[in-house]
């Protein structure tokens, strides 16, 4: 969350899609409106919270105000990925694994 947010101070549209591929590398991650206001107190009635809360979805394309688990298809790349990066072989394993070209985009968290 602090990374979210020092990237939001300080130069938003430099660090979106690093960002992006952080968020889609994690298994379970959310950050709600609730956790905001919680972690960043002297935030609270500033135009802030709401700005980050927006830049946060924006990031994880997820719109929801409360935790909801991530779908199948991401936890399946989650086990995929991992499995890759157990044998060391992550960066040339996706090539190689013979998927469709759409897929092999996905595990390599290009979509």
């Amino acid at each position: 969350m602090l990374e979210i947010v020092y990237v939001f101070f300080s130069r938003p549209i430099d660090g979106l899609q690093p960002l992006r591929l952080v968020w889609r590398s994690i298994p379970q991650a959310f950050i709600s409106l609730d956790e905001l206001i919680a972690s960043f107190p002297v935030l609270v009635g500033t135009r802030y919270i709401e700005n980050i809360h927006n830049f946060i979805c924006d990031i994880t394309g997820e719109e929801s105000l409360y935790p909801k688990p991530r779908n199948l298809q991401h936890y399946c790349r989650i086990a995929v990925r991992s499995a890759l990066s157990r044998n060391v072989k992550l960066f040339t394993g996706i090539d190689k694994l013979g998927v469709p070209p759409s897929m092999q985009a996905f595990l390599k968290l290009e979509l």
